[in-house]
């Protein structure tokens, strides 16, 4: 948008309402590029607010195309920090459907490319975790509990990671997963393996990367497990963009 720090820009295209009954769906149609304004209450049309209720702060905030069931043609957008139930602007605007999640930190948006129907991609990757053997995230052969802030919350989606490790002691693995799957341990020989290994060799420094997509659960969390822990081992996640089903599936 017009303001990177607080707008974006929806370009026209269609939804279906998201009723549980199919038959009772509309298809809803916006037939103009808009700019929504995050820091300012919805109004109609271009250049107008966007947020359904409240005031603007460092949160996650869904995107719905909205309509009323008389003027599905004349479709508009609405953000929220509910992933399902936005403060409608009157009973009259009663169609609705989640489109996307936008993220504000540090008091501006965080940019971001969506790509095709699903992809969402951020202009910067951000370094989301890291796991040092100094630090409070000490590389652990027990389930870690990791929540990713440059995805959002509210929803599953399914981020993708950039990992980077470096070791000082022992042939390890990092296995990463969503929390709802079963808790597994990493192995450098035994299912499920590792998402990413690594092996000493001649008691040097070694380093590894790789890139891996792992589903978050609600509260933008995923699981991480190491085979081993040493002194000197360091591993970095970085957020590149995710995956968004949008309700489908």
């Amino acid at each position: 948008g017009t303001d990177p720090t607080n707008d974006i820009q929806i370009v026209p295209g269609a939804a279906a309402s998201d009723e549980t009954t199919i038959a009772n769906r509309s298809l809803m149609t916006m037939t103009c590029t808009l700019i929504k304004r995050l820091d300012a209450l919805w109004a109609q049309g271009n250049n107008q607010g966007m947020l359904d209720t409240g005031s603007i702060a460092n949160d996650v905030y869904h995107v719905f195309l909205i309509s009323k069931t008389d003027d599905v043609d004349d479709a508009d957008i609405i953000a929220s920090a509910s992933a399902t139930t936005p403060t409608m602007p009157s009973a009259t605007w009663n169609l609705k459907r989640r489109i996307g999640s936008i993220i504000r930190y540090g008091a501006a948006l965080i940019a971001f490319k969506h790509v095709g129907k699903h992809w969402f991609y951020l202009d910067t990757p951000r370094l989301d975790l890291t796991h040092t053997s100094t630090g409070a995230g000490f590389p652990s052969t027990n389930a870690l509990t990791c929540g990713l802030a440059s995805i959002p919350d509210g929803v599953r989606v399914k981020a993708t990671l950039h990992i980077f490790t470096n070791n000082d002691g022992s042939n390890h693995a990092v296995y990463v997963s969503a929390t709802d799957t079963c808790d597994v341990a990493a192995s450098l020989t035994a299912a499920p393996l590792g998402t990413l290994g690594w092996q000493i060799n001649a008691a040097a420094t070694n380093i590894g990367g790789g890139q891996a997509d792992v589903w978050s659960d609600c509260s933008a969390c995923i699981r991480v497990r190491y085979s081993g822990s040493t002194s000197g081992d360091d591993t970095y996640f970085v957020t590149v963009g995710w995956y968004d089903p949008l309700g489908e599936g």
